[in-house]
């Protein structure tokens, strides 16, 4: 801000700093990661999203296993995308998708998804 001279006062400047939250980012997930109801299948392999998907900001998505190990494995295929595999046993499992920060702008993409694995029926 600035005020010019005037009325016997000098002039005046004022810098204020006000700190900003960046924006998220957003990716197109395949329909398994918003399934409803979140359960998944013994034996089944669902895509979560395109082999080279990124956000809405040009980021690079990747996939990781965040619990469930025992039940669920992340594999990427090159034509067919990002898999979630499950395995032979019934329980929880769940993955997390990220990308990088765009900053100052658009923060890092941190999302997950939790299944329930069931036997088929």
């Amino acid at each position: 801000m600035n005020s010019p001279t005037g009325g016997g006062l000098d002039a005046a400047t004022a810098t204020f700093t006000i700190p900003t939250i960046p924006l998220g980012q957003t990716a197109k997930f395949a329909r398994v990661w918003n399934k409803t109801p979140q359960t998944v299948t013994e034996g089944k392999t669902y895509v979560m999203g395109a082999p080279k998907l990124k956000t809405n900001k040009g980021k690079l998505v990747t996939f990781k296993i965040a619990t469930g190990s025992n039940l669920c494995t992340v594999v990427k295929d090159s034509s067919k995308g990002w898999l979630l595999r499950v395995g032979k046993k019934t329980g929880e499992c769940s993955v997390t998708a990220t990308s990088a920060a765009v900053p100052p702008n658009f923060a890092a993409l941190n999302t997950a998804s939790y299944w329930t694995v069931v036997r088929p029926s």
